[in-house]
């Protein structure tokens, strides 16, 4: 398959040694065609070499008036320099080599592919079946690319019935690769057990030792089911298995993609200076491949890690490069994902009219494109959006929305925090109820042995919020203020959360001084509004007005950072 190709390749023009011996070892090759085409005036010229044993064994230059008759010729004439056989009529129908025309819309197809264009990848398969139904390779591009762009219904149809054709033909490649693709739908649409199915059949059909670039895409699949789960643990073993096989194969996709998913894990756990260095080095791997679906997910995620670490005006950047990434190829599943991250970096900045729209269309896609991830997230989202207003029914409401759907979906990672917003904005409104029963199904999620250290980190907060709920705020403060001093400067979004609830209780207490002198706010000091404000807050409590002042005027201008303007067109629609 081509993008397995360019996964070794990259973006080289002309494959040295080096990347032939490594194209060797990934695809067990004996043999390599490769070709180059130019324009000489009104004809075409296309040069093909056929190389083995890291030396060019034949070499002839095609002429034509179309570049599509002269690639159909240079099959031919490969197979007579191996001394095979002419390519039987009915696989010539079946591989649409014998049709120029078609030949030319599939080249133009996997060239959209390769760069992330998923319409005109779509278009062009869709040409190609509009003229033979019966050609599975076009159908499961077709399948691919329509998933990126949102069509999970369409998506789902045709990757089946490539998968029927290629177990009709015996075809291991375009099944694993169907597989994965089914696999890939039902993992989004949130059926995590139909996920695991699909890829427990596609690794019977994959030998270790025969086909590493394709073992690799399976092990990420299986991980992100794991991860999905709960089950980080297992997770990461998967993950950091496929890493090794990506770059003992040299496939630089696989390395990104692999290195998105272990900094995943990485903020999941807190550890968000691991997670920056993997999606650098992920989004080195992602350009240097050159896929653009990639990179925009790096940049996302990137921009999601910098915001976890405080610095909101270094992730806003991140993250609208890489919606402008995804709406300029089609990928609506990053579209949303990136967005529902912008959407909660912005929101401190009193951007809520802006966050509120995107938050709206995020819904309104999801409910049309019926994708209940998608509108769990948005969900989410509007119910963050109205915490800030002070809205507890509304929040509250929209929390067990998203809680609801998220269930159903058998996706615990978002769970857990969900829950956690539940119980904090229960508590603060006085609903020792609600917030009780929150807590409990936030407990439950923690029976999970050492696979949930990251939600029982935040234990100690939710026992505080509910002993401030019970009516002992000054007890919540103390038992807050040790369990901080625990964690010795962690940064994680446990310590995070711990950090901002007490200063919002030092504050109602009047215990502003407690506040000023809690050096874990230094690295939230810098472009956070919200921890600025509760400086300014307490330091006009303790009488410092001048401080306070100067706090104030660099909040100011942090406020109207020149990096918070959006493209009017995405405040529109989808």
């Amino acid at each position: 398959a081509a993008p397995n190709v360019q996964a070794v390749l990259g973006t080289r023009t002309e494959p040295d040694a080096a990347a032939l011996q490594t194209l060797r070892r990934s695809f067990g090759a004996t043999h390599f065609i490769v070709t180059e085409l130019r324009r000489v005036g009104p004809l075409y010229e296309l040069d093909l070499r056929l190389i083995a044993a890291g030396a060019a064994e034949r070499h002839e230059t095609l002429h034509g008036s179309s570049p599509a008759p002269l690639a159909a010729d240079a099959v031919a004439r490969v197979r007579r320099w191996l001394d095979l056989q002419p390519v039987a009529a009915a696989d010539a129908a079946a591989s649409g080599i014998a049709s120029p025309f078609l030949t030319e819309a599939y080249a133009r197809g996997l060239d959209a592919e390769l760069h992330g264009d998923a319409a005109g990848a779509s278009r062009y398969f869709s040409i190609c079946l509009d003229h033979d139904p019966g050609l599975a390779w076009p159908r499961l591009g077709l399948a691919i690319a329509q998933a990126q762009s949102g069509q999970a219904a369409e998506s789902l149809a045709n990757a089946k019935l490539a998968a029927a054709a290629a177990r009709e033909r015996g075809d291991d490649e375009l099944l694993v690769r169907a597989l994965r693709q089914l696999a890939s739908l039902a993992f989004f649409r949130g059926d995590l057990d139909e996920a695991a199915g699909h890829l427990d059949e596609a690794f019977a059909h994959v030998p270790a030792d025969a086909h590493p670039l394709a073992l690799t895409e399976l092990l990420v699949a299986d991980g992100s089911i794991e991860d999905e789960r709960g089950h980080f643990e297992r997770s990461r073993a998967q993950f950091e298995r496929a890493l090794a096989l990506a770059r003992s194969s040299g496939n630089r996709r696989g390395e990104a993609s692999v290195l998105l998913n272990l900094a995943s894990l990485d903020n999941g756990a807190g550890d968000a200076a691991a997670a920056a260095q993997s999606l650098r080095a992920g989004l080195d791997a992602a350009r240097a491949c050159g896929d653009a679906a990639l990179e925009g997910a790096a940049l996302g995620n990137l921009g999601a890690t910098e915001a976890n670490q405080g610095r909101l005006l270094t992730a806003i950047p991140l993250l609208k490069q890489a919606i402008a990434l995804a709406r300029e190829r089609g990928d609506l599943n990053l579209q949303i994902l990136a967005t529902a991250q912008l959407v909660w970096t912005l929101a401190p900045f009193e951007r809520s009219e802006d966050a509120g729209l995107l938050a709206k269309q995020m819904l309104a896609l999801a409910q049309r494109e019926h994708n209940p991830y998608w509108e769990a997230e948005a969900r989410w989202a509007l119910g963050g959006l109205a915490a800030r207003r002070h809205d507890s029914t509304q929040a509250l409401a929209a929390f067990e929305q998203a809680r609801t759907l998220y269930t159903a979906a058998g996706m615990s990672r978002s769970l857990a925090p969900v829950l956690a917003d539940t119980l904090e904005t229960a508590a603060s409104d006085g609903d020792s109820v609600r917030a009780g029963a929150a807590a409990d199904a936030y407990r439950a999620l923690t029976q999970n042995g050492g696979d949930a250290a990251a939600w029982r980190a935040r234990l100690p907060l939710i026992d505080a919020q509910l002993r401030a709920a019970a009516g002992d705020r000054a007890g919540a403060i103390g038992d807050l203020a040790q369990a901080l001093d625990a964690l010795h400067g962690a940064t994680g979004p446990a310590a995070q959360a711990m950090l901002f609830q007490l200063g919002r209780w030092q504050l109602d207490a009047g215990r502003g001084a407690d506040l000023l002198a809690r050096p874990e706010w230094k690295p939230w000091l810098q472009q956070h509004p919200d921890a600025i404000a509760l400086r300014i807050a307490a330091l006009r409590a303790a009488g410092r007005r001048d401080e306070a002042d100067t706090e104030q005027r660099r909040l100011d201008p942090l406020l109207q950072s020149p990096e918070l303007a959006l493209d009017p067109s995405w405040l529109v629609a989808y």
